[in-house]
């Protein structure tokens, strides 16, 4: 009996060890690829839509900042907030706040935004949850959007990476368009309008200097410290 508890804690230890290892060389691979794409030669996707197809910048985080200083504690009244003043406007203003959404989630394509989700949610980064983590960047307004950017060192929010739920951001457009117009039409949808700037399909080069986790607590030690 003692000889089968060995061999069965011996295979433990082994699987634990192996999985380490994989996940040690996975993570490793994939930040020698973030590690490039500062020096991508290739062509780049669009980043901008046409200015008369989008909203301003302005009028965008007029919107924004209004519904975070209005619900700054409850995400979902704030999103519900968003999507019911969206559906008061035209069609037009709903299709160019998504255009100006996606060209906003495009630019923390950054370094600094990278930084500060692996040290706030662990060094392996999910292609999906970054997108999210990036929209939720955005519903915390224009001055959080602009310090996560420049000094993410001065980010000034609690992030509990279990419950920053950005993938509603990326919905706000469509919920107010279908409350609009009364109907469900695909191929009308503003994701479905707003297509020649693409945060999931662009190829873009990572704006910003890459910073290797190895020099996190170098680069960020008020961050590194909070987290």
């Amino acid at each position: 009996m003692k000889v089968l508890l060995y061999i069965l804690l011996l295979v433990v230890v082994v699987l634990i060890a192996g999985y380490k290892v994989a996940s040690y060389k996975l993570i490793e691979t994939q930040e020698s690829m973030y590690a490039e794409m500062q020096n991508s030669k290739g062509s780049e996707s669009p980043r901008f839509f046409p200015d008369s197809l989008k909203m301003d910048d302005s009028s965008f985080w007029i919107l924004i900042n209004r519904s975070k200083s209005k619900f700054p504690d409850a995400y979902d009244k704030q999103i519900q907030f968003l999507t019911d003043t969206l559906a008061s406007m035209p069609e037009e203003r709903i299709v160019g706040f998504e255009c100006t959404f996606v060209e906003n989630v495009v630019k923390l394509w950054n370094y600094n935004i990278k930084s500060l989700y692996q040290i706030i949610s662990g060094k392996y980064i999910s292609t999906d949850d970054f997108i999210y983590f990036r929209c939720y960047l955005i519903s915390l307004g224009k001055d959080e959007f602009d310090r996560a950017i420049n000094s993410p060192e001065l980010f000034a929010t609690i992030v509990d990476p279990s419950m920053w739920a950005g993938e509603e951001m990326m919905h706000v457009a469509d919920i107010a368009y279908q409350k609009r117009t009364n109907k469900i039409d695909e191929e009308g949808c503003p994701r479905c309008v707003c297509t020649e700037v693409s945060y999931d399909f662009g190829s873009y080069k990572m704006t910003g200097e890459y910073v290797s986790p190895h020099d996190f607590e170098d680069k960020y030690p008020r961050l590194t410290e909070r987290y």
